[in-house]
Parts: C-alpha cells; sequence; structure tokens
C-alpha cells in the first residue's frame, strides 16, 4: 500500500529504524521480500542501538527472514555487467 502511494521504501525514524526494521517486527515476509528483492532496501542499515535489521530479525527467532536478508547483494553494481 505504501509502494502505491509512492511512500519511500528507503525512509528512517526518528530511532534510526528503517521500513525493513519494521518489515521485520511485522509478520509480512512477502512485504520484506519485495523490500529486498524489488526496492534493494540497504539490508546493512543499522538503527541508534546498532541493529540491522537481520540482528533484530535474530533477536525475534525469524530464522527465515535472517536467511533472506543475508542471502542478497548489499549493493549491487549494474555497469559492471556492460
Amino acid at each position: 500500500l505504501l509502494r502505491f502511494h509512492d511512500a519511500d521504501p528507503h525512509a528512517v525514524d526518528a530511532t534510526g529504524q528503517t521500513v525493513l526494521h519494521h518489515a521485520v517486527e511485522g509478520s509480512g515476509y512477502r512485504i520484506l521480500a519485495d523490500l529486498v528483492l524489488h526496492c534493494r532496501v540497504d539490508t546493512l542499515a543499522r538503527d541508534h542501538q546498532g541493529r540491522t535489521a537481520a540482528e533484530l530479525a535474530t533477536q525475534q527467532g525469524k530464522h527465515h527472514v535472517v536467511i533472506l536478508l543475508e542471502s542478497q547483494p548489499t549493493k549491487i553494481d549494474y555497469l559492471a555487467r556492460l
């Protein structure tokens, strides 16, 4: 819904949490996959407590989320293929 209304998937709140951090706290695996695979959000972004989204998922016992987050490249260089 947020993407439909052109919300910024790279937004950060006052606590330093990204949209991805908040998605980890929710229960929507499809939303997480969309943020990581389609929006290419930064999976290494840290909140003000120094936690990445994967570290937050580990703390919450969401190991399937950790696998998704850690399996994606952190930076994609499209020009390197040319």
